[in-house]
């Protein structure tokens, strides 16, 4: 039997107070679906995270945020050591970053394009 302090367990409400904790059980469900996050079903069918659920989903906000896939997050998400990031994925963050500058540049040139051409479009009168 588990010990209920190594899990959170989180269970449907119709509180309104708990919006909140709507927004984490939704955030943690989607994780899970996208095999970010690992959860365990109790025989009641309530989902049950590890005790480092937090934490890990702390690392996959913070990767989302810095624009990788969930594909990208599911391969490094073992990665990390120490609560770090592994020196073995540098390169494949590298990789990422050039790719993100190379379409920050691709829409810089198509909103300059794009600017130019409704400067010369007569406005109504």
């Amino acid at each position: 039997m588990r010990q209920a302090a190594t899990h959170h367990r989180f269970t449907r409400s119709s509180e309104p107070a708990v919006d909140k904790q709507h927004e984490q059980r939704f955030r943690y469900a989607t994780y899970e679906q996208q095999e970010l996050l690992t959860a365990h079903r109790t025989p009641g069918g309530h989902r049950e995270c590890e005790a480092d659920a937090p934490v890990q989903v702390g690392r996959i906000r913070a990767l989302l945020a810095a624009g990788l896939t969930s594909r990208t997050i599911r391969e490094l998400m073992p990665c990390y050591e120490d609560g770090k990031l592994h020196p073995c994925v540098r390169d494949r963050l590298t990789a990422q970053l050039a790719e993100l500058n190379a379409r920050i540049g691709e829409l810089s040139t198509a909103r300059d394009a794009l600017a130019d051409l409704a400067a010369r479009v007569p406005q109504a009168a």
